[in-house]
């Protein structure tokens, strides 16, 4: 069944999930001291007003949990995300759009942002898409990890590779906590 999705994300026959992933491995084993600490709650700093909407997805328990702009998604768009949370085994919270501020009120361990204008307001940050990437970031007890953002998926489809493996690091912090 994931082969499936990887076909569908066009990461396959190239793609293939490497035990355990080489670089990301000993950042997750040294745990929290090497994730990046980051403003202490973006909740509060959030004003609900001006708060995103976002598209949330979980796992059965909720430790982990992907989020990404609801706002003018192409059908496109919205069956990538949907492949992208079947393959990971998330399913859609909520029947419609939450507020940015709701979605981060729900506790979780572990939380996949894809896009850097959400991955900002989350981590409270400036810093662009590139140094956001590719690293754990701390806020409270939850991991971030910041990738691609769907549009940019579908722009550059080579991407999507490195987007999967943003997904596996979020994926193996389950299984190493």
């Amino acid at each position: 069944m994931r082969t499936e999705y990887l076909e569908v994300l066009e990461l396959l026959p190239v793609w293939q999930l490497r035990k355990p992933l080489p670089e990301q491995q000993a950042v997750i084993s040294e745990g929290q001291q090497d994730a990046e600490p980051v403003a202490q709650n973006p909740v509060d700093a959030a004003e609900p007003q001006a708060s995103p909407t976002v598209m949330m997805f979980a796992s059965e328990t909720g430790a982990l949990r992907l989020i990404h702009h609801a706002d003018g998604l192409t059908n496109d768009a919205q069956t990538l995300l949907q492949n992208i949370a079947n393959s990971m085994q998330l399913k859609r919270q909520q029947a419609s759009s939450q507020s940015l501020v709701e979605a981060l009120q729900q506790p979780t361990t572990v939380l996949l942002v894809l896009g850097e204008a959400l991955a900002k307001t989350v981590l409270s940050s400036q810093q662009d898409l590139q140094q956001l990437r590719g690293k754990l970031h701390a806020v409270d007890a939850m991991q971030v990890i910041v990738s691609y953002d769907l549009e940019t998926m579908l722009d550059q489809p080579a991407i999507k590779a490195q987007v999967w493996q943003d997904c596996c690091l979020a994926m193996s912090l389950l299984t190493t906590s």
